[in-house]
């Protein structure tokens, strides 16, 4: 015969713990950096995020560039979102704005900075959005 203490210890060591799943994950990260005569840099990156939950959806939904735009010019050559049944979902550029980044602090107002962003087409887990 089990006792009471003991029946309330055995239950209270049988937790189950759930697993846990990111929200989203980067599936691919490239990064080519080009130093002309002049010793001006040019960047190109791309990232493929792997949409893992829903949050990672609202996550993901739009993704942002800060840099100093005094010194710094941003390009998007491409952005899209590819579904899991590979139908791609190209962002517009209408869905691609530049605006002043209030969230950077300033040492002094000496440096502007801008922010980048895209706003992803609706997708579902799974997806893939891509930035180049």
């Amino acid at each position: 015969m089990i006792k009471p203490l003991g029946l309330s210890v055995l239950l209270m060591c049988s937790t189950v713990w759930a697993d846990y799943v990111p929200p989203y994950s980067v599936e691919s990260y490239r990064m080519q950096l080009h130093v002309d005569a002049q010793y001006r840099l040019r960047e190109r990156s791309e990232v493929v995020y792997k949409v893992e939950t829903d949050k990672g959806i609202a996550a993901l939904g739009e993704l942002s560039i800060s840099y100093n735009n005094a010194q710094e010019r941003v390009r998007v050559i491409e952005a899209y979102t590819l579904q899991p049944d590979g139908t791609k979902l190209v962002v517009t550029p209408d869905r691609i704005r530049t605006q002043d980044d209030h969230t950077v602090q300033r040492a002094a107002s000496l440096v502007n900075t801008s922010k980048r962003s895209s706003s992803s087409p609706t997708s579902r887990s799974a997806a893939r959005p891509i930035t180049a």
